[in-house]
Order: structure tokens, then sequence, then C-alpha cells
């Protein structure tokens, strides 16, 4: 017994085998087959007419299981969504946590700053590196906040890529600055 592709039954009279004895066309396409025990098989079909001098007297249809391949773009369009909606956590968690950790990261930075004018000169120059090391490492956490916000971008496509030149020197220079203070206090010496 036939199913139409979408499950819905139909009349014999419908079924491509007839169609292609009654019209003497060939017909392809996919079917769903019902097995005895009343289970499905999905099966892409050709059927065509068997014709001895000019006349119709029969059809030969080849069937193909496809229910595998069914199930595999079942399991693709399944993980296609769970990428998507991943995608969407992810775009939110960036944008929660661009807003969240922005704003008491600028706070410690006030902090240092206040520090600063507060001291006005009269600390010594060990405090005055630290005030200085806190603000530094703040913009750098800031500026890795906003790069991450761009890459989530560049992943949506709402923002192009681009490649520049920078100072090598200077970015290294930065980064040993930002750990100077860890290394002193464990005795390490870092060029």
């Amino acid at each position: 017994h036939y199913l139409r592709p979408d499950g819905s039954p139909y009349p014999f009279e419908e079924a491509p085998l007839f169609e292609v004895l009654r019209t003497g066309q060939t017909a392809q396409g996919d079917e769903v087959l019902i097995r005895k025990d009343g289970t499905q098989l999905v099966v892409a079909f050709i059927a065509s007419p068997i014709v001895t001098d000019g006349c119709r007297v029969g059809a030969v249809m080849v069937l193909r299981d496809i229910s595998d391949r069914i199930e595999q773009e079942l399991e693709l369009k399944r993980q296609r969504e769970r990428a998507e909606e991943a995608s969407r956590h992810k775009t939110r968690l960036v944008s929660a946590l661009s807003h969240d950790a922005r704003t008491p990261l600028n706070a410690v930075v006030l902090a240092a700053q206040l520090l600063e004018i507060h001291f006005n000169g009269e600390t010594d120059d060990e405090v005055r590196e630290c005030l200085r090391t806190i603000r530094h490492s703040v913009r750098n956490l800031l500026d890795l906040i906003g790069d991450l916000l761009n890459l989530s971008k560049i992943d949506a496509g709402v923002l192009a890529p681009e490649v520049s030149r920078f100072p090598l020197d200077l970015v290294l220079a930065e980064c040993l600055g930002s750990i100077e203070t860890q290394t002193r206090l464990k005795g390490l010496d870092v060029r």
C-alpha cells in the first residue's frame, strides 16, 4: 500500500505505477510504502512502461530504500538547529559579558585614578607603579572584551575582519608590564 511523501494516503488509481500504465510516461519520486507489519518504508522510485508492438503491456518499477538518507537529513537538520541555538546563546553571553564586565572594570580604573589624585604625588614610586599597573591591566581587559565582541560580530557576519600592522615590540612590552609585579613577587626575572 502507498502513501504520499507527506504520509497521507491516496487511492491505487493515483499510485505512480498505475499512472505509468495509464499515461505511458516514466515517473519518478519518493514514496512511503507500508509493510505488512504496519511499519513504513521510505523509497525513491522510478517507474517506466513496458511497451510491446506499440502497446503498453505492463510497467516496471525500481525502488531504492532511502530511509537512511532521510534519517541523515533529519539528523543534519537537528544538528544545524542545535548549532544555531548555541550560536544565539553565545551571542547573548558575549553581549551580557561585555556590558556586565565593563561596568566594574571602569569602576576599578576610576578608583585607581582617585587614589592617584588623593595622594597627589605624595606616594612612593612603588604605589604609583601599582596604580599604573591596575589602570593598565583593566584597560587591557576592556580591550580584550571589545575584541571578544568584535570576534562575535565577525562570526555573525556583521563586521568584516581587518588585517593591520602593529608594533610588536610595544605589544610585548605591554605584556611584560602586565606580569611584572607577579614575577617580582615570585623572584623571577622576565625579559
